[in-house]
């Protein structure tokens, strides 16, 4: 998912706050370790001289000023890390030090995003989707068999998925008497073999459920109609003698080779509790 210019604009703000940070740390420690070794001063100030001295004398042709001007600023960068490490300092404590070395705070390395910055892309998008903390409560640690309640009731609303169907109706017979428009979702059920578990990248994992079974429950929702429940054949079957459902023909699902066979789900059978077989699966090596 690309950024927007908005979520752009915040991370190149991020950065520009990690280099002024930076920049400000390195002046800290100039002014500290000038107060103790005041020869420091004189030692940058001698490499400025030599580099505009050497620079003239490469203008007027001398081809040997920008060698000599590299061994005279090695040679002051030796004397300078020498006093530093007499005086406790550690040898690279007047360097400017980044959070990422690699592109020094820009975000970009040769024209490139950052392997820093594409992180920060993926940990922004993650906040934003109100995902962050899920895994923390949303992982096998916690699974248990009785999630599967013998009856569907959802433990947060008490009620079914067919309870929270005709609810929404009659929500939206409410809501298109007094506003003229009505709010309406549809539900779409299959079932098979899934893969469930934390999947992702190793800088951002995700606690879910993939595979065929998955898209065609999503595509049996996308085609069904505010209010109704849409079933598969493989559904229906499963619960055979125990729900009323309807069959409404062949559509076409996408991602789906040829017709698919749908039914739509009108209620539970007397007596029934609706309790689909539930098999544990298998443990990914």
């Amino acid at each position: 998912m690309p950024l927007t210019n908005s979520q752009y604009n915040a991370l190149m703000r991020v950065y520009e706050e990690k280099r002024a940070k930076s920049r400000d740390l390195a002046n800290l420690h100039y002014e500290r370790a000038c107060q103790k070794v005041p020869e420091l001063a004189s030692i940058d100030a001698s490499i400025s001289s030599a580099s505009l001295d050497q620079a003239k004398k490469l203008l007027a042709g001398d081809n040997t000023a920008l060698a000599s001007l590299k061994e005279d600023i090695r040679s002051l960068s030796d004397r300078r890390r020498r006093l530093l490490s007499d005086a406790g300092f550690p040898e690279d404590y007047l360097e400017q030090h980044f959070e990422c070395p690699d592109c020094q705070d820009t975000g970009y390395l040769d024209g490139r995003k950052c392997r820093c910055f594409q992180k920060a892309e993926i940990d922004l998008l993650y906040t934003q989707s109100n995902l962050q903390d899920i895994l923390e409560s949303e992982n096998f640690s916690y699974f248990r068999m009785d999630y599967y309640s013998s009856d569907f009731i959802d433990p947060v609303s008490g009620k079914s998925s067919l309870d929270m169907a005709k609810e929404a109706d009659r929500l939206g017979d409410q809501l298109e008497a007094r506003f003229g428009r009505r709010l309406t979702f549809g539900t779409g059920i299959h079932t098979g073999p899934a893969v469930v578990g934390n999947v992702g990248a190793p800088d951002r994992m995700d606690y879910t459920a993939i595979g065929d079974t998955v898209n065609t429950a999503s595509r049996l929702e996308s085609n069904a109609p505010g209010g109704k429940i849409y079933i598969s054949a493989a559904v229906a079957n499963a619960l055979e003698g125990r729900i009323n459902a309807k069959a409404i023909g062949s559509i076409r699902l996408k991602g789906k080779a040829g017709e698919f066979q749908v039914l739509e789900l009108e209620g539970l059978t007397e007596g029934s509790s609706g309790r689909m077989p539930v098999s544990e699966g298998k443990k990914a090596d």
